[in-house]
């Protein structure tokens, strides 16, 4: 949940100063949570974050609420989310939809067949994405979100 301790570093950058904060915050964006959650990591409701990433956040359709949480910690106009969430999963459409009617764009781009052949021998892992333990393999997407253009009037 949000009340979870925040945790802050800087990072140091090429030159030796300090090029950037990481904040990283749990936050629990069920239905019932989503506007306290989001509001009490946003400080004042000011949403901040750069960049949220997930990974298999969404698999019913009160995880489709995920849209609010991320308009609301999204810095404007230049923050991004990126998840990756299995393509099979319920919630999926009714998070899309959301993500439109916050002002969201999605691009998604499936997880092929090679990046994950990468990801083996990166990890040393020939388990991933393969089926492990009898269990059915499911396909993922990268779900990249951010924030759709303004029209100029």
């Amino acid at each position: 949940s949000a009340t979870a301790q925040e945790r802050s570093t800087d990072c140091p950058s090429s030159t030796g100063t300090h090029g950037c904060e990481i904040a990283v915050a749990e936050l629990d964006y069920g239905p019932q949570h989503v506007v306290a959650s989001s509001e009490a990591l946003t400080k004042g409701g000011q949403a901040r974050y750069d960049l949220v990433v997930g990974s298999d956040v969404i698999f019913s359709e009160t995880h489709a609420s995920l849209s609010t949480a991320l308009s609301r910690l999204m810095a404007m106009p230049d923050g991004r989310a990126v998840l990756c969430l299995a393509d099979n999963r319920v919630g999926i459409a009714g998070f899309l939809h959301g993500c439109e009617a916050a002002g969201l764009l999605v691009d998604v781009q499936p997880i092929t067949p090679e990046m994950l052949a990468r990801a083996r021998v990166e990890t040393d892992d020939d388990d991933l994405g393969s089926e492990a333990m009898g269990k059915e393999v499911n396909t993922h997407s990268i779900y990249n979100v951010r924030w759709a253009p303004k029209e100029l009037p």
